[in-house]
């Protein structure tokens, strides 16, 4: 059984003097959606961006928070957006009509990007999130939201087990336990018939520091992340149930190398790879005796 991490029932003030939207009830693992939506509005602004996302730069514009704190904004979650879009767009491009879930979703914004006028688009987060995210997102025919922890499996009784699914966790599991996120992917990979997810990991040396409170972007300093795993052990999710089976997975450079300079060629020795970079998942939930693409 997965037990549910605990999560917040405060109410959300979402209001300012400055009349913009207040995030003061934002903090922990909550607060870290906001550096990722910076980014991506950052990118979205420069010349030739690796993600176009004009929600997202509405979005920083109407919140009252002090994004000057994150910098002048990182590729990795553009990076993880763009790769997560591809992933995504080729299980809609073979079911249409599918349901997409994505879990902690945040303020993303994949649905805008990605909507085919025929996908169910459920959008999933604690109850504070989802009340920021109702400022920016309408609730409709094909888009719900779902104000609960993606760890209580209460939630996959209202979906069905045998329409295609693809589940999205961007920046999400890494702040879990090890055993917890084992029993999500586990969970999913029972009850879903044909489903996919993408997620991303950090590696061993992030997951370290951020226990020693020295994992900071800027004057960001990120939450406890206790699950990591790197590049070379993607293939060991296939041991966590008998449904599993790795797709693809891609680091932080892959096809961005010139963006990333000097980074994007060190990322090419392995050591470096696993010292410096998360990695990119997208995995299959099917049975053992179907055939498997080899690891790109």
């Amino acid at each position: 059984m997965i037990m549910p991490p605990s999560v917040s029932t405060r109410s959300a003030p979402l209001h300012s003097a400055s009349g913009r939207v207040s995030v003061a009830h934002l903090d922990g693992v909550p607060e870290t959606l906001l550096m990722t939506l910076y980014n991506r509005a950052v990118e979205s602004r420069r010349p030739n961006p690796i993600l176009v996302d004009t929600k997202a730069e509405q979005m920083v514009a109407r919140l009252d928070y002090d994004f000057a704190q994150f910098g002048e904004g990182r590729l990795t979650h553009s990076i993880r957006a763009f790769v997560m879009d591809e992933w995504l767009q080729g299980f809609l491009d073979r079911h249409p009509n599918a349901t997409v879930v994505n879990l902690g979703v945040g303020l993303g914004t994949q649905s805008a990007r990605l909507d085919n006028g025929e996908a169910t688009w459920i959008d999933l987060d604690v109850p504070e999130v989802i009340a920021l995210r109702r400022y920016f997102f309408e609730e409709g025919p094909r888009h719900r939201m779902i104000a609960a922890s993606a760890f209580d499996p209460a939630w996959m009784d209202d979906l069905d087990a045998d329409a295609p699914t693809f589940f999205v966790a961007a920046g999400l599991l890494m702040f879990f336990d090890p055993e917890a996120v084992r029993g999500l992917v586990g969970a999913l990979a029972g009850r879903f018939r044909t489903a996919e997810m993408a997620f991303d990991v950090i590696p061993e040396r992030l997951s370290e520091q951020a226990h020693l409170g020295e994992a900071a972007f800027g004057g960001f300093t990120m939450p406890s992340m206790p699950w990591y795993l790197d590049y070379d052990r993607v293939y060991e999710l296939e041991d966590w149930h008998p449904r599993v089976r790795v797709v693809a997975r891609r680091d932080y450079t892959q096809g961005f190398r010139l963006r990333w300079r000097l980074l994007g060629l060190l990322s090419l020795i392995e050591p470096l790879r696993d010292l410096l970079m998360g990695t990119l998942i997208h995995v299959r939930f099917r049975d053992r005796n179907a055939a498997a693409p080899a690891l790109p």
